[in-house]
C-alpha cells in the first residue's frame, strides 16, 4: 500500500533521535548532515594542487610576459589562470563527492 503522506524516518547516529528524511540537523544533540563532504586528505590535495597551479601560473607569466607585445592581454590571461587554478581543484572534488553524506557532531566549547 502506498501512502503519500508517509515520511521516511531516520535516526541520528549520535543520540538515536528519530529524524525525518529531509531534516539536516538533529534537534536533540545538534549534529549536522553534510552532503558532498570533502575529507581532510582531499582538502590537503586541493590545497597543494592550488599552490602548484598558482606557482606554475606565476612562473609562466614571469618568464613569458616580458617578451609579449600585448601586456594587457597577458595580464588578463594571468588573472584568469590564477582564478582557474583556485577554483578547478575544488570543483573537481565537489563533483566527485556529490553523493558523499556524513553526520558531523558539533563540538561546543567548555
Amino acid at each position: 500500500m502506498n501512502n503519500k503522506n508517509f515520511t521516511e524516518v531516520n535516526c541520528c547516529p549520535f543520540c538515536e533521535n528519530e529524524l525525518e528524511q529531509d531534516i539536516t540537523r538533529c534537534k536533540k544533540c545538534g549534529s549536522e548532515r553534510i552532503e558532498g563532504h570533502i575529507s581532510r586528505n582531499e582538502r590537503r590535495i586541493i590545497l597543494w594542487s592550488r599552490v602548484t597551479l598558482t606557482v606554475l601560473s606565476i612562473v609562466y607569466y614571469a618568464n613569458y610576459s616580458p617578451t609579449s607585445q600585448n601586456n594587457l592581454l597577458s595580464f588578463l590571461l594571468f588573472i584568469v589562470s590564477i582564478i582557474l587554478s583556485l577554483t578547478i581543484p575544488k570543483l573537481i572534488f565537489k563533483f566527485k563527492n556529490r553523493g558523499n553524506v556524513i553526520w558531523k557532531k558539533k563540538t561546543f566549547p567548555v
